[in-house]
């Protein structure tokens, strides 16, 4: 699969969110099953559509500015071709003269005229710097910088800024917009410690076992493990560590019933 496909594929993705048909994660696997490209590529697409929809605020905000017309009302996939090419050119820094084209190229598929448009707005994004653009900008708020530059709704910097200080607030942002690891739970009902921590080596996987709640494992790369495998055989599962605790701090014993009174809508 070439670059460009990565970059069609994540564009018919990000077109079925905004028209909300289906949540992020069934959404990828329908694609994802249908479309016959390798972990690798996978890998790309869903990083690719994540980063996008993490960044779609400061994408817009960025767009919106150089755009002819009513950006809001604009084509869905006008506006997700232009953030797919916004998002590479400034947080993936990748050569504006080979993002350009290629989303041009799809472009012109879908719509002639659109591709002069969408061609016209990323040319004149290429020069500029964004978060200097967002730091001069008299029009916006310190809050709404603050929320634009650091990837957080405006409501909750808002929040956050009566609770703690600046630099508070900016390790808040900083840690929410840290990757989180994949873990999983090993079922200590099937296997040993020592078993499990067997399959993990000579699966080739980099890991680290957690220090405060011991069936949790820190996986650092699961593009090459067979994880789908072992959750099937009943090896482990993929859960948050923070979630398992509840489990550990409950501490159910048999016959207890639990009434679980923190489930959302």
């Amino acid at each position: 699969m070439t670059e460009i496909n990565t970059r069609k594929l994540a564009l018919q993705i990000l077109q079925k969110l905004e028209k909300k048909e289906n949540h992020l994660n069934q959404v990828v696997d329908e694609y994802f099953t249908k479309s016959p490209i390798t972990s690798e590529k996978k890998k790309s697409v869903f990083s690719l559509v994540i980063g996008v929809l993490r960044h779609k605020k400061l994408l817009d905000y960025i767009l919106e500015k150089r755009f002819h017309g009513n950006y809001g009302k604009s084509q869905y996939f006008v506006r997700n071709l232009l953030r797919i090419g916004l998002y590479q050119l400034k947080m993936e820094k990748k050569p504006a003269y080979a993002i350009i084209n290629e989303i041009v190229k799809i472009a012109k598929r879908k719509d002639k005229n659109a591709a002069g448009l969408i061609h016209a707005v990323l040319q004149k994004t290429t020069d500029s710097d964004i978060f200097q653009e967002i730091e001069t900008d008299k029009k916006l708020s310190p809050t709404q910088k603050l929320a634009l530059k650091n990837l957080h709704p405006e409501w909750l910097i808002n929040r956050w800024l009566k609770r703690f200080s600046d630099d508070e607030v900016l390790a808040l942002c900083d840690w929410n917009n840290t990757p989180a690891a994949v873990t999983i739970r090993f079922n200590f009902l099937r296997h040993s410690w020592i078993e499990f921590e067997s399959i993990l080596k000579n699966a080739g996987a980099e890991f680290a076992r957690s220090k405060t709640n011991p069936v949790f494992v820190r996986l650092k790369n699961t593009s090459k493990l067979p994880l789908k495998q072992w959750i099937i055989e009943g090896w482990c599962s993929v859960q948050d560590e923070a979630a398992g605790w509840i489990c550990h701090l409950v501490d159910p014993q048999p016959n207890e019933k639990i009434a679980d009174l923190c489930a959302a809508p």
